[in-house]
């Protein structure tokens, strides 16, 4: 904003700008929200446009035309900013540099961000009990606590009464199963461990969701896409599936399902090896269709199940390693419901004392092309 605001005043030059800005994260996270600020700040237009707003208009013709206007809009109004809640379904080709030069996630609050927002909302009242309101919201976006604080006051006002803790506590109450928030804490846990012997980068946040589900979220090192990289990849990404097995005896669903599932992405890698990396065993060749060809092709499909299976084995090897770990940072996070960079790092220190390599031997051999 500094930077637009100087070009405003013929301090700095449009080509020196960082100037592309993609936001994205779940709905109601505040990307709109930024977005308006930032159009206030450096006094520029903000340009709305949802797919709903497009598919209102009528038929496809009419929604292509809505779709058109407001780009047009945008163009016209330029420098202007917009904002998405999946970038996963945008054409790599509009994402690559130059089109979009900065990437911004913006991820579900952890619970000192709740803890933040439950303190603006509601001033006066004690911190334990903003703190306990904070670990209950995890999952939640900034929106939904919005949301239900007001729908709160409006009931409370209804009885005309002030409202309580114990109105916000039906609002945010957890019904979890002891037993499935185990389950959940071990496969996260189970991500974030296998994470420091793959090298694959610092863990920042694991969570327990209201829904749940949970997540682990860490900050990728760059690589050079060898096979090997994504063999790591792929290992990590089923170490949650590997640290049920390990400690409850077998495995749930809850790795599988949808499109950004643990499964979905490790198949989605296994794939790519196959049949667009060219770096297995059909040799340097590129496929337009990976998954027709995975669905029609037996050969195909036993080549990635191979793959996946390969890298099941290793993601065993690595909690097995950390059990104890394992167990203990799975109990620790059902009570908090919510680790931080600094809490995950704290626990993962103790893995510091491993060979580095411990994992590495366990690499499946090049498939014969």
């Amino acid at each position: 904003m500094r930077d637009l605001r100087g070009w405003k005043k013929g301090e700095i030059g449009w080509q020196d700008l960082t100037r592309t800005l993609l936001l994205y994260g779940p709905p109601g996270t505040g990307k709109s929200w930024i977005a308006r600020a930032m159009g206030n700040s450096a006094g520029f237009s903000v340009v709305t446009g949802t797919f709903g707003e497009w598919q209102a208009a009528g038929h496809l013709g009419d929604m292509l035309r809505e779709m058109r206007r407001t780009f047009r809009d945008a163009r016209t109004k330029a420098p202007s900013v917009g904002n998405c809640n999946h970038p996963d379904l945008i054409d790599p080709a509009v994402l690559r540099a130059g089109r979009f030069d900065m990437k911004v996630a913006l991820p579900l609050p952890d619970a000192d961000t709740l803890f933040g927002i439950f303190r603006h909302c509601l001033p006066d009242w004690r911190e334990a009990d903003l703190r306990d309101l904070a670990t209950r919201a995890v999952g939640c976006s900034a929106a939904d606590v919005d949301a239900a604080i007001r729908q709160t006051q409006t009931m409370a006002r209804g009885q005309k009464r002030d409202m309580t803790l114990d109105d916000l506590h039906q609002i945010f109450r957890l019904t979890h199963d002891a037993d499935i928030d185990r389950r959940v804490a071990l496969h996260e846990c189970g991500h974030a461990i296998a994470c420091a012997p793959l090298r694959l980068g610092p863990v920042r946040r694991i969570f327990l969701g209201r829904d749940g589900g949970g997540g682990t979220v860490f900050d990728a090192h760059a690589k050079h896409g060898l096979l090997s990289d994504m063999q790591d990849r792929l290992v990590q990404l089923l170490a949650g599936r590997a640290a049920e097995r390990l400690i409850l005896g077998d495995v749930s669903a809850g790795a599988g399902g949808s499109a950004d599932s643990d499964l979905a992405m490790a198949t989605a890698i296994a794939s790519g090896i196959q049949m667009q990396y060219g770096l297995g065993g059909h040799g340097p060749v590129w496929t337009a269709d990976p998954k027709t060809l995975l669905a029609l092709d037996p050969d195909v499909l036993f080549r990635v199940r191979r793959e996946l299976e390969a890298a099941e084995k290793r993601a065993v090897r690595i909690p097995s390693v950390h059990r104890n770990l394992l167990e203990e940072m799975a109990e620790a996070l059902m009570a908090s419901r919510d680790m931080d960079r600094a809490e995950v790092q704290n626990w993962l220190a103790r893995m510091r004392n491993a060979a580095p390599d411990e994992d590495r031997d366990a690499r499946p051999a090049p498939q014969p092309q």
